[in-house]
């Protein structure tokens, strides 16, 4: 795969840009961010994005492997898609160039190496956390958190990624068995 632009991570691999605290203004004053308020809610859009595209990569590998993910692949093989869903985020959201540009400037848009605290962050899995981070890499593991990231609905991912559910209990997550 050659060399990897990945963004900064913690000592947990979640990407640090992700977490930082917006710029403050003046000692004493109430915090206020230092950015537009289309820059606050494209990063909120491009966060969740990220996490859908590492689902994806790592969903693609069919063996649902984090070290053998490529976020960069996944974007490749699906530019056309990325690119209308990126326009359509841009006219929805009426975003300037520069809001746009922190989807490349947080890296989740090109590769980077996926980690399985990553794909639990996005799972939304906080039961039975093994205190191991190995343990989350295991395969199983590894699935179940893309399949709970990806939500009731596993459109998003890449044909064949992910099987759907039949019988009682599928598609929506009340139980009744509605598909969407």
């Amino acid at each position: 795969m050659g060399v990897v632009d990945e963004p900064a991570q913690d000592e947990h691999g979640l990407p640090e840009a992700a977490q930082r605290t917006p710029a403050t203004a003046g000692s004493g004053r109430h915090a206020v961010i230092a950015q537009q308020p289309g820059q606050v809610l494209a990063r909120e859009i491009f966060g969740p994005l990220g996490g859908i595209l590492e689902i994806g990569a790592v969903s693609a590998t069919g063996t649902w492997s984090v070290a053998e993910a490529s976020v960069g692949d996944l974007v490749e093989r699906h530019r056309a898609d990325v690119d209308r869903l990126l326009d359509l985020i841009r006219e929805t959201g009426r975003f300037s160039s520069e809001s746009m540009a922190i989807g490349e400037q947080l890296g989740w848009l090109r590769d980077h190496q996926v980690t399985a605290p990553s794909l639990l962050l996005w799972s939304g899995n906080i039961q039975e956390i093994s205190p191991r981070i190995e343990e989350l890499e295991e395969p199983r593991i590894v699935r179940r958190m893309c399949r709970m990231g990806a939500g009731p609905s596993t459109d998003v991912l890449p044909a064949g990624s992910c099987h759907r559910r039949s019988g009682p209990g599928a598609g929506d997550r009340s139980g009744r068995g509605e598909s969407r």
